[in-house]
């Protein structure tokens, strides 16, 4: 027998199929659970944020400006006090001799006495009294102290003064600096020295100044 006819015979020896009772048909059993997920309340509001709190460094102090103080232009210097109560009218290094009487140009004749000294070099009132300023071709820069004593005295050559006319000084106050001034120009500096008794002619103030200047 061939293979064909044995595949036909096996064919018709299989029983019918019932296509109803060979199907397997599965319910699902009716259940009540129904999930449900639960969130937590949510919160649309922003959260506050607190700023950062950056400290600065304090302010570094500013320097104070340096106060520079001028000493006074008619103070008390540290002038040389002599003997009977005078002051010598330079406050420094000094030198002199009498030269009270000495020729001069066009016949004149020297009415005081010359005391060497550097230029700047303070100068003082002798004694108290009250000041008179004075320019001449002569004496320069010069001025006139009316003394509390009734003398006057002359103080020619400065390189300038300090004080003013009608100013009253003290004995030993700063009236003026040493210089050169008027016909002195180009000269040593020093200070011409005149010393007038009761406001009258000039006299040789050279042994006045060797007590006020001793």
């Amino acid at each position: 027998m061939g293979v064909a006819a044995l595949a036909v015979t096996a064919l018709a020896v299989l029983p019918p199929v019932d296509s109803a009772a060979d199907v397997l048909v599965v319910r699902a059993a009716p259940t009540s659970y129904s999930p449900t997920l639960v969130l937590p309340p949510h919160d649309e509001r922003e959260p506050v944020r607190t700023p950062k709190v950056v400290k600065k460094p304090a302010p570094k102090p500013k320097p104070r400006p340096r106060v520079v103080k001028r000493a006074s232009r008619t103070r008390a210097i540290e002038a040389d006090l002599g003997s009977g109560g005078y002051y010598c009218p330079v406050a420094g290094k000094r030198s002199f001799s009498d030269d009270f009487g000495d020729p001069r140009p066009g016949g004149r004749h020297h009415q005081g006495n010359d005391i060497l000294s550097p230029r700047g070099t303070p100068i003082v009132a002798v004694t108290a009294g009250t000041i008179q300023t004075d320019y001449s071709a002569n004496g320069g820069i010069s001025l006139f102290l009316h003394g509390v004593d009734g003398n006057t005295y002359f103080y020619a050559h400065n390189s300038r003064n300090v004080v003013s006319s009608g100013q009253h000084v003290s004995a030993g106050q700063l009236i003026a600096y040493v210089g050169n001034t008027g016909d002195a120009r180009g000269g040593p500096t020093h200070l011409h020295f005149e010393r007038h008794p009761g406001g009258g002619a000039a006299v040789d103030p050279y042994a006045f100044l060797v007590r006020a200047c001793r």
